[in-house]
């Protein structure tokens, strides 16, 4: 009997899932259309710490060492230079590199 109402309700939390995966996913669709309309733009954690990490970057920390002093994980980290076009990763020898992207807009307006 035990085995029984376990697959039962397995059954039911698996119909479950998908619809409230949809709920979920209207329910945000919604809010950022509200937001988009409203002229509310979505900000990343790191979008407050922008000039501490290209600062952190300029001297060449490492990134593993820039995701602790900004209390963010890598993949955060990584992902917010890739959106904000301050990393891109480059085949070399066989093995890839990360490099940095920051480019010095100075030299090209004097």
């Amino acid at each position: 009997m035990g085995q029984t109402q376990s697959t039962i309700t397995a059954t039911i939390l698996g119909f479950a899932a998908p619809i409230e995966r949809d709920i979920i996913s209207n329910r945000t669709k919604e809010v950022l259309a509200k937001c988009k309309a409203a002229g509310i733009a979505s900000h990343l954690k790191l979008d407050g710490h922008k000039e501490e990490i290209e600062r952190y970057l300029k001297i060449r920390i490492n990134k593993v060492d820039i995701d602790k002093l900004v209390e963010c994980s890598p993949a955060t980290l990584y992902e917010w230079l890739k959106r904000n076009n301050l990393y891109k990763r480059t085949r070399k020898n066989g093995r890839y590199f990360a490099c940095i992207l920051l480019i010095d807009l100075t030299r090209f307006f004097s």
